[in-house]
């Protein structure tokens, strides 16, 4: 863990902060292991294995860096996926960086079983998501922002063909990602090998307590946020995976 107050310079659309810690979840220095438990923390303490979908989450050694693969059952009907949530974070505002590759579907796949990048973090009903779909279904950035446990209601804030029309299995994808308070709202910047997909406010809207409103809603702006690595019948591998808290 490393504590430092700098500037956060970010790009255009985005407000100077402070940056206030950074941490390393996931290098080539990490501790390996593995995991088919719902619910088990990784031996460095790092990381929960929410839910390991009939399979595993683990961290191994390959070709001297150390990789997050994630690797729910796949081999069956049902909608097996595998959740892994860093610890101690609780942040209002997240910089992450992190690189991620699909590796395999399941034999009758859906375009949506690829990796999905968990941008920010609180539970099953709120947070923001990244994924780039296979069979030509493009990329999208989506949203949770309710009280309706559950229930998916999954909301698309942005999505596309233009540079990612379908996943390309074994990519490396660069993903890097900005997410915090501005005003009422949550901004998001999203910049993925290079090309800038979101960068404005959260055009989305919310459901909490039987009220609905446009925007990001007050429980989700304030909330300790953490980051998740998400597979959905499939199996992904993370690697070089950093964090740091925006103010």
């Amino acid at each position: 863990m490393v504590f430092v107050v700098v500037a956060a310079t970010t790009g255009a659309g985005i407000q100077s902060g402070w940056a206030l810690e950074q941490k390393t979840l996931l290098n080539d220095s990490s501790q390996t292991w593995k995991i088919d438990s719902s619910g088990e923390k990784s031996p460095d303490g790092i990381w929960t294995v929410v839910h390991p979908g009939h399979g595993y989450a683990a961290v191994v050694s390959s070709n001297d860096h150390k990789i997050m693969q994630l690797h729910p059952y796949l081999f069956d009907s049902n909608r097996h996926s595998t959740l892994v949530t860093a610890n101690h974070l609780d942040w209002k505002g997240i910089h992450g960086k992190l690189n991620v590759r699909l590796d395999r579907q399941s034999a009758n796949p859906k375009a949506w079983d690829s990796f999905w990048v968990q941008m920010a973090y609180v539970d099953s009903t709120t947070m923001i998501n990244f994924i780039i779909k296979s069979d030509d279904a493009g990329w999208m950035v989506t949203k949770r922002d309710h009280d309706h446990t559950g229930q998916d209601l999954h909301e698309t804030l942005a999505s596309g063909h233009n540079y990612f029309n379908s996943v390309d299995f074994g990519h490396w994808y660069n993903v890097e990602w900005w997410i915090y308070p501005n005003g009422d709202d949550l901004h998001i910047k999203l910049v993925v090998d290079g090309h800038t997909l979101m960068d404005k406010n959260d055009p989305g809207h919310w459901d909490r307590g039987g009220h609905t409103g446009s925007g990001t809603s007050s429980y989700f702006l304030n909330a300790d946020k953490t980051i998740g690595t998400y597979t959905e019948k499939s199996y992904s591998s993370w690697k070089n995976i950093w964090v740091e808290q925006l103010n």
